[in-house]
C-alpha cells in the first residue's frame, strides 16, 4: 500500500508540475515583451501545502465513499452474474477501486 501511495504522490507531483511548467511556457510565448527568461511559477512548498490541505479536506469522507463505491461494486458484481460472466476477473477492479478510488 506504501508502494501504491508514493506512486500516486509522484505521479501527481509530476503531472501537475508538467502542466504548470506547460502553461507558464504557453503564456511567456503568447505574452513575450522581449524578455526571454521563462516565468518561474512551479514551486514545491506550494504543492506540498496542496496536498495538505486537500487529504485533510479529504480525510473525513474517505470512508463514506469506499462505501459508496463498494455499494456500487454490487451492482456490477450481479450484472455479471446475470450475464453468467466469471466474477473472479472482479477481484481485482473491486480491491482497486475501494481502496485507491475515493482518493
Amino acid at each position: 500500500i506504501v508502494a501504491a501511495i508514493v506512486t500516486f504522490l509522484i505521479a501527481l507531483w509530476w503531472d501537475c508540475r508538467r502542466i504548470v511548467n506547460a502553461s507558464a511556457a504557453k503564456k511567456s510565448r503568447d505574452t513575450d515583451n522581449g524578455n526571454n527568461k521563462p516565468p518561474s511559477v512551479w514551486s514545491n512548498n506550494y504543492f506540498l501545502g496542496q496536498l495538505v490541505k486537500s487529504f485533510c479536506r479529504t480525510l473525513p469522507i474517505y470512508p463514506f465513499a469506499a462505501v459508496i463505491i463498494s455499494f456500487m461494486c454490487l451492482f456490477v458484481i450481479t450484472l455479471f452474474e446475470d450475464l453468467h460472466i466469471d466474477t473472479a476477473i472482479l477481484n481485482g477492479p473491486i480491491y482497486y477501486c475501494t481502496l485507491y478510488g475515493p482518493l
